[in-house]
């Protein structure tokens, strides 16, 4: 019995031990459209991304310096690492936003209403609060600090960061239609009330149509 205890427990021991090691070789990216840089640094250029939740090789060897960085919300602290993407790339990631083990993707659905002058448009309003209404979907209004619009769950806890400046350099004001892992659609804003439900109803699909018509 005794033999047979401690063999379990060396059995338990190397499984775990191997489990850690396998942790040891990859990192995974907690935030979306992570800097893959040429140097340790946030200065140095960007060569490639990472999605959120993507799989690389950790190479082994990490920056002296620990830096902190402010992401979803959090302060998080960490060192450079160097990793190799699936695509054979090489470059060094931030550790603050890595994980040793694979995480949770969130998917998001959302509806942007933006606009350089302060206030958004009455047209504009209307259309979003009715596709808000009738199908659920979370609609955020944006009229300043476009460089970091937060997407939430519904237990209120940040889950993507979008960057929305260019868009609103370029359109002043409008819509845009985001769906995680899809390209985000841009809607104009002069458009009537009832033309901007259609394009949004037309960028989600079916799901909410269903709604819509229902």
């Amino acid at each position: 019995m005794r033999i047979y205890l401690k063999t379990l427990l060396v059995l338990c021991f190397l499984s775990n031990f191997a489990v850690l090691a396998q942790s040891d070789r990859y990192f995974y990216a907690t935030v979306e459209n992570l800097s893959v840089r040429s140097q340790p640094s946030l200065k140095a250029k960007r060569i490639s991304s990472l999605k959120e939740g993507e799989r690389v090789f950790n190479l082994g060897r990490r920056s002296n310096k620990v830096i902190s960085v402010e992401l979803r919300g959090r302060q998080t602290w960490g060192p450079f690492y160097l990793v190799q993407t699936r695509k054979g790339k090489q470059g060094w990631v931030y550790g603050g936003a890595l994980s040793h083990f694979p995480i949770n993707v969130e998917k998001y659905y959302a509806v942007i209403a933006f606009s350089k002058s302060g206030s958004i448009d009455r047209n504009i309003r209307r259309a979003v609060e009715y596709i808000r209404d009738y199908t659920g979907i979370d609609v955020i209004f944006v009229t300043r600090n476009f460089k970091e619009v937060n997407l939430r769950n519904n237990y209120g806890q940040i889950i993507g960061v979008e960057n929305i400046s260019r868009i609103v350099n370029e359109n002043y004001e409008g819509v845009i239609c985001l769906e995680k892992g899809r390209r985000s659609k841009i809607i104009n804003g002069n458009y009537s009330s009832s033309r901007i439900e259609e394009e949004i109803f037309d960028y989600f699909g079916d799901e909410i149509n269903q709604d819509y018509e229902d």
